[in-house]
């Protein structure tokens, strides 16, 4: 990924669509996304910079032809292109933008402002919406969710749509440039002119979003053998405790998940293919009645040549590793094994999946590879990984929302 960054363009991905389709969540799914898998990006929003400069909230954006925003827009939109192209040549790597670039004429102003910055690959992301449920739930949640007379807001805000939908131009070949429109929010994706390394897995990341709330659970598997010795790595079984606590792991599932089991929803358990975590997941399985998916992709981190040793063999026989180690936490890796930036390059198909499933969705896995899922959902910078702390014994549950996910922690006792 690193020789791919040196090699590859900067990137601008400009957001393009009427309000309230959902281009601010698309947005921060893939900023998230890239940050995890080591790429810098970063959001330049308009009408967050008119909210943080002019405390002027979602007016700019519904009305941006006024007079009295015009000036304003025009002003910190010149702001705006200048803190977006300081980032790209600071070592920033893609800049998501939101000019507000409701027209051809607008795009093309933008882009003649892109074309003044060296080294940059352009493509545009449309996001079309015509589910009114979702775009009411879009208003209601984001935009006026701060407003305490929400009607009269609701009323102000879907009379100011009408307005500009009427002078809208949806992105077209005819505008020579990059873009993917994505329908619905993930029902249906179109590409024009979209090649590239970074941009192809983009796209392949967006494939699978949606909109809809379920849990995730992230959970370590129970005790092992190895444990009880104070070995690493190693594909031991569970020790007396550990099939204590997957009893008492499937016991608070069948609780925490009993709406969605009389209402027979797809409930789905993935975890690795190393024996503790097989015991643990299938005794979930026999308590729900799902059968887990296993994959390799979840094992954990690859320790190589050290695999098996107790800590103290480690080292004793490995003092110099052992020191490398805390220094570069996140690169570092045993001879013939893996670094913890492996392990995310590794399970993305992982979070691939998760992103696809529309119903509750259990992660059983291992203490490395928990790290790398739950930096994923809380926006971790790739450096914090490797300082992630999960005691044995944690249930983590998830509940993503439009940008950011809701967290609680249980840890069982057993």
């Amino acid at each position: 990924m690193q020789e791919l960054k040196r090699s590859q363009k900067k990137l601008i991905i400009g957001m393009v669509g009427l309000p309230a389709r959902g281009k601010t969540h698309i947005s921060f799914k893939i900023n998230r996304y890239l940050n995890w898998i080591g790429v810098k990006s970063q959001m330049f929003f308009l009408n967050t910079l008119a909210y943080e400069e002019k405390n002027v909230d979602f007016n700019i954006e519904i009305e941006p032809y006024k007079e009295e925003y015009q000036q304003m827009k025009k002003d910190l939109k010149q702001k705006l292109q200048i803190k977006l192209s300081q980032f790209l040549q600071n070592g920033g790597d893609v800049a998501l933008y939101n000019g507000i670039c409701y027209t051809r004429e607008e795009r093309a102003q933008t882009m003649e402002f892109f074309n003044t910055i060296p080294d940059v690959k352009v493509f545009w992301i449309e996001s079309i919406c015509d589910d009114e449920r979702v775009i009411y739930e879009n208003i209601i949640n984001s935009k006026i969710k701060n407003h305490l007379d929400k009607q009269e807001q609701f009323e102000k805000f879907t009379k100011s749509l009408e307005a500009i939908a009427q002078v809208y131009e949806t992105i077209e070949k005819i505008e020579n440039t990059s873009f993917i429109k994505i329908i619905n929010i993930g029902r249906l994706i179109k590409l024009y002119k979209v090649d590239g390394y970074l941009q192809s897995r983009i796209v392949s990341f967006m494939l699978n979003l949606h909109i809809t709330s379920r849990p995730i659970f992230l959970c370590r598997s129970g005790q092992t053998q190895f444990n009880l010795e104070d070995r690493i790595g190693g594909d031991s079984e569970l020790s007396i405790k550990g099939h204590a606590f997957s009893n008492r792991l499937a016991e608070y599932f069948e609780e925490e998940l009993q709406n969605y089991i009389k209402e027979n929803q797809q409930i789905s358990v993935i975890t690795s293919t190393l024996r503790r975590s097989i015991q643990t997941a299938e005794v979930i399985g026999q308590r729900l009645n799902i059968q887990p998916l296993y994959t390799k992709t979840l094992d954990e981190i690859d320790y190589g040549l050290v695999d098996g040793l107790t800590v103290h063999e480690l080292r004793s026989k490995h003092q110099r590793e052992v020191q490398e180690r805390k220094k570069n936490p996140l690169d570092f890796k045993y001879p013939r094994g893996e670094s913890c930036r492996d392990v995310i390059n590794r399970i993305e198909p992982v979070i691939f999946e998760i992103e696809r499933c529309q119903g509750p969705i259990i992660v059983i896995t291992h203490v490395t590879v928990m790290k790398c899922l739950y930096a994923y959902f809380q926006c971790n910078q790739i450096t914090e990984v490797p300082n992630i702390d999960f005691p044995s014994g944690l249930v983590i549950r998830l509940d993503p929302g439009a940008y950011t996910s809701q967290e609680s922690r249980v840890q069982l006792e057993y």
